[in-house]
């Protein structure tokens, strides 16, 4: 990978992640077999025969399987159909009525159907807040990032006080470029649950955005040591002390990040080859050899920042 594509990267991705607390996602062939029927589950659902808890998780584990067309069409029965498409359809219906008015000269009889079929939702879904977070995220993957943003905002009105629809804002947001929005949606996360290193990795990709690095490098050790597995920040941790200078604090990050993929089956090559070119840097610059320019972490300090 060249080292542009290699600072991208470590500038330009965040994390979002679904979350059902306290509802341990069904078992997969469950959760499976209940998406591969979505006659029967759309069937179950207008019923209410399935328990809010656990359509939510059947949505977390549907998203897990990156199942977004399937999580939204039932979403869109239990929580009814989002504004954007609602708005997207009588537009669509009004734009027929005037084409048909100017071939005809004449204004219809009746108002074409809608193109789009509408659900108005079920008061017991619509009531839960997990529920709305689900299909949130299920949206936002679908690049349908309207309707994310009008149930993360439904899910928190349901629920104040659950923190991953905030941080599912922030994505939301930081994919906008909007990044004290997406900020100040993980500081309120934060205030909610200040232990979830996802958070703090995702307030330091907004803190690196705005060039504030010292808060971001801060941010990223806070995240690596809440969850001592999680790769990204150790990824982010590297590429920011090598192109800081610091090329000990990031050969240091990089053997880390080598042997947390070493003990995951499901680690990418792509992943291995990054770690070990920000390892080979840092080892060249420690041992006086010749290396690359510096990864330029946007926003970065010309000295490390106070550790």
């Amino acid at each position: 990978m060249a080292l542009a594509s290699a600072a991208a990267w470590a500038i330009g991705r965040d994390d979002a992640r679904s979350s059902v607390e306290g509802t341990p996602p069904p078992p997969a062939e469950k959760a499976a077999s209940a998406l591969e029927d979505l006659p029967e589950l759309r069937r179950a659902v207008a019923a209410g025969e399935i328990a809010p808890a656990e359509l939510a998780a059947l949505f977390a584990a549907g998203n897990a399987q990156g199942r977004f067309d399937d999580v939204a069409s039932v979403a869109e029965l239990a929580l009814g159909t989002p504004t954007a498409v609602v708005a997207a359809a009588e537009a669509a219906t009004e734009a027929a009525a005037r084409a048909e008015e100017r071939r005809t000269g004449e204004a219809p009889t009746e108002p074409p159907l809608s193109p789009t079929p509408t659900y108005a939702g079920l008061p017991a879904y619509i009531a839960d807040a997990r529920l709305h977070n689900e299909a949130g995220v299920a949206y936002y993957l679908l690049g349908r990032v309207a309707d994310a943003h009008e149930h993360y905002l439904a899910a928190l009105a349901a629920d104040p006080a659950y923190d991953e629809p905030h941080v599912n804002l922030g994505v939301l947001y930081r994919r906008k470029g909007w990044y004290e929005k997406a900020l100040a949606e993980y500081d309120r996360a934060l205030e909610l649950r200040p232990t979830n290193a996802t958070t703090w990795y995702n307030r330091a990709v907004a803190l690196l955005r705005l060039g504030r690095a010292e808060e971001a490098t801060a941010a990223l050790e806070t995240s690596t040591r809440l969850d001592p597995k999680y790769r990204s920040p150790l990824y982010r941790l590297a590429t920011l002390w090598y192109d800081l200078g610091d090329y000990e604090t990031a050969r240091d990050c990089a053997q880390r990040l080598l042997y947390l993929i070493g003990t995951d089956e499901s680690a990418s090559e792509e992943e291995t080859a990054r770690a070990n070119e920000i390892l080979t840097l840092a080892e060249n610059r420690l041992a006086g050899r010749k290396a690359e320019p510096a990864l330029t972490v946007e926003g970065t300090a010309a000295t490390p920042p106070g550790r």
